[in-house]
């Protein structure tokens, strides 16, 4: 088992193991840019697990492309069940909305 873990944990969220094979991207696009600077700032650890809401992707595409290319078996992910709680996370990690 390979498993891409996070140097970050989201206070208040637990943090589990998915199997990366398991995961269906989400709602948005990979940008080439976007995509390779994260692949160049990964070592052996992503800043922030995935997040998922109701076990779907909602932010972390590029990482689990990653994982998938790199083939990670599991990734660390953590599993938000309503909206706030999905703002309350994006705001931790600092994901910027565009």
């Amino acid at each position: 088992m390979k498993i891409l873990k996070a140097k970050n944990k989201i206070e208040g969220c637990e943090t589990l193991i998915a199997e990366v094979d398991k995961l269906e991207f989400g709602h948005s696009s990979i940008d080439a840019p976007g995509f390779v600077k994260l692949y160049n700032s990964i070592g052996e650890k992503m800043n922030w697990p995935l997040i998922l809401k109701d076990g779907i992707l909602r932010y972390g595409n590029k990482r689990l492309t990653y994982a998938k290319m790199l083939g990670y078996t599991h990734i660390e992910v953590i599993n938000v069940e309503n909206d706030e709680e999905l703002e309350r996370v994006r705001v931790i990690t600092c994901w910027k909305r565009v």
